[in-house]
């Protein structure tokens, strides 16, 4: 009886400190393959563009060397590829993707992060700030900003499903 009072706490122990194996990302540690989800948006504006939807739909092909990011602005519209000289940064297999974009008249930058917490789900978050200098300072969009996050899955190992 004694023996078992013993092996009771070291059971509940063992109960307590087991701890469960994430998923494993791919073996280089980036999570390639075709990933889509929505992200939910707030500007700080109303842009002459505004569909009036708070959600767009995003594809990311993370194939190669550089990430492709895709979006929809509208139900029913054409997905749209955003800029292709993003900077990508990878750590612990987690993508931050940045790009300063000099207009002229206008500067733009924008922030993708996406973290893959497992071999089939993401996180996702934007940031989004333009300043055109050649509107009068009194002007609504002489500068504003969007941030969005959202979720997204892994709905192909491939890049071949846009």
């Amino acid at each position: 009886m004694k023996y078992f009072l013993v092996f009771i706490p070291l059971i509940l122990i063992s109960c307590t400190t087991f701890v469960a194996k994430p998923d494993k990302l791919s073996e280089t540690g980036r999570a390639s393959g075709t990933w889509s989800g929505y992200i939910e948006r707030f500007s700080t504006k109303v842009l002459p563009n505004d569909t009036g939807e708070p959600i767009y739909q995003v594809v990311v092909l993370n194939c190669g060397e550089i990430p492709e990011l895709y979006i929809k602005l509208k139900e029913g519209g054409p997905f749209q590829k955003f800029y292709q000289e993003y900077e990508v940064l990878e750590k612990s297999g987690n993508l931050l993707m940045n790009i300063i974009h000099d207009g002229g008249a206008w500067v733009e930058s924008q922030t993708w992060g996406i973290v893959f917490i497992s071999s089939k789900k993401a996180d996702i978050q934007w940031s989004r700030m333009v300043s055109n200098i050649k509107k009068e300072s009194t002007a609504s969009l002489r500068s504003f900003g969007e941030v969005g996050y959202g979720k997204m899955e892994k709905i192909s190992d491939s890049c071949d499903s846009t």
